[in-house]
């Protein structure tokens, strides 16, 4: 098979995966999705596959939820703590703790769960026995000829910004993944320490779960270069330099705005004419 054949079918392993999350509770269903998360959705299903897998509406995160009565719950977000919390909230004022309804609400984790939403629930006593936790992690979805994508936001700024690792395994398990489609490469390269953690990850779930066996690989080698080795690259293509940006800084209409880099400026040395050139402070000369 052609690889741009089989890189366009990986979404259907992804759906394989979502639908065994789905069809934990057969009846139908309510999907509430982080905004940011649409997209990338939109790549691995479309809505019709959703509704075949019993999803029968789509809402997108808001701060207050509807009243969802007796409809089996279905949450999707990314493991972003502030948003967790606020799904929390919306399960917690409408679930009644006394007499819950068993297997209702459900929170689906793109990629992996994190361990303090476990906590979490722990400390509300709603952990399994009122709302369950599941992770989605999709294959890497291919935009593009020769482009894939993990479409996970967070993780340049939690890696390389927050120094929080808990995302390196998705990296590692996603190679794994794709090996099982293209075949494994013959040479494996890294640059950098999480390319070399990735890299060790990749061959303990080789060792632990086991190998592709197809002989032949449609790469003959993988790179698996850290982004501060080469931060260069990046601003060679204005797109990827506005979206690593983004990840770090806040940028709205083309403003980007940081809160550790903040400087009180005079407003007189700011003071332009009518060209918009700098009109230099005059300073007070005495005779």
């Amino acid at each position: 098979m052609d690889i741009f054949k089989k890189l366009s079918s990986l979404p259907e392993i992804s759906k394989a995966q979502l639908s065994k999350i789905l069809s934990i509770n057969p009846n139908r269903k309510f999907l509430i999705i982080e905004p940011g998360l649409i997209k990338p959705l939109e790549r691995v299903c479309g809505v019709q596959w959703l509704k075949s897998n019993g999803i029968e509406k789509i809402f997108k995160i808001e701060p207050v939820a509807p009243v969802f009565e007796d409809n089996i719950i279905f949450y999707m977000i990314y493991p972003d703590f502030k948003v967790f919390n606020q799904v929390v909230n919306q399960i917690r004022a409408q679930v009644n703790i006394e007499n819950p309804t068993n297997n209702k609400y459900h929170i689906v984790i793109v990629p992996r769960i994190s361990q303090l939403f476990v906590d979490e629930l722990e400390e509300y006593g709603l952990l399994d026995s009122v709302v369950k936790l599941h992770s989605f992690q999709w294959m890497p979805i291919h935009l593009d000829t020769g482009i894939l994508s993990l479409e996970l936001p967070l993780l340049y700024k939690s890696l390389y910004v927050n120094e929080n690792y808990s995302l390196l395994p998705v990296l590692s398990k996603a190679l794994w993944q794709l090996c099982f489609v293209t075949g494994k490469p013959r040479v494996f390269l890294t640059l950098g320490s999480h390319s070399h953690n990735v890299l060790k990850q990749y061959e303990g779930l080789c060792q632990d779960r086991g190998e592709t066996d197809k002989a032949d690989s449609d790469f003959g080698a993988v790179i698996i270069m850290d982004r501060n080795i080469d931060y260069t690259s990046a601003l060679l293509t204005p797109g990827i330099y506005s979206g690593l940006l983004s990840e770090v800084y806040p940028v709205k209409s083309g403003v980007c705005g940081s809160s550790k880099m903040e400087k009180q400026v005079n407003e007189d040395e700011l003071a332009l004419d009518n060209k918009c050139n700098p009109i230099p402070k005059k300073h007070q000369v005495f005779y």
